[in-house]
């Protein structure tokens, strides 16, 4: 029986490749899997005074979203919901969708909260806040 017939016995080499390559399978689904699940997709800009966050939700009232602003991060909510109805002849369908969302996002420098502007325009929502300037907590001597 030829090597590459067989299965590969407990003491040969191949046998500890298998749970590796798997492994290595797995990570890469899993890692795809939850990259595609963060909605919504953001851009963060961080510009001199200010850090942008852009978010894509198209389809989502404006009166649904909801926004969170700390002084690391910003939180994101939304809620969706369409109902569509078809009728024709004998022939009737209802389709219901309901989705929410969640997204936590941690900022790159620390914001001023009560800077936050938000607008909505497009499917695009765009969140601009003010870099805090002063340095939190206080230095003190040694003595």
């Amino acid at each position: 029986m030829a090597r590459e017939d067989r299965l590969p016995g407990l003491f040969d080499e191949e046998f500890f490749e298998i749970p590796r390559i798997m492994r290595k399978q797995m990570n890469r689904a899993l890692k795809e899997f939850f990259e595609e699940a963060e909605f919504p997709k953001v851009d963060i800009i961080d510009k001199k005074d200010s850090i942008i966050v852009k978010a894509d939700v198209p389809g989502v009232p404006k009166d649904k979203l909801n926004i969170r602003v700390r002084d690391n991060g910003i939180v994101i909510k939304g809620d969706l919901s369409e109902e569509k109805e078809e009728k024709d002849g004998s022939y009737y369908m209802r389709e219901r969708y309901i989705s929410s969302f969640y997204r936590d996002i941690e900022l790159p420098s620390d914001v001023d909260p009560n800077s936050a502007k938000a607008k909505y325009e497009n499917g695009v929502l765009t969140i601009e806040l003010k870099k805090r300037k002063e340095e939190i907590g206080k230095e003190i001597p040694v003595e």
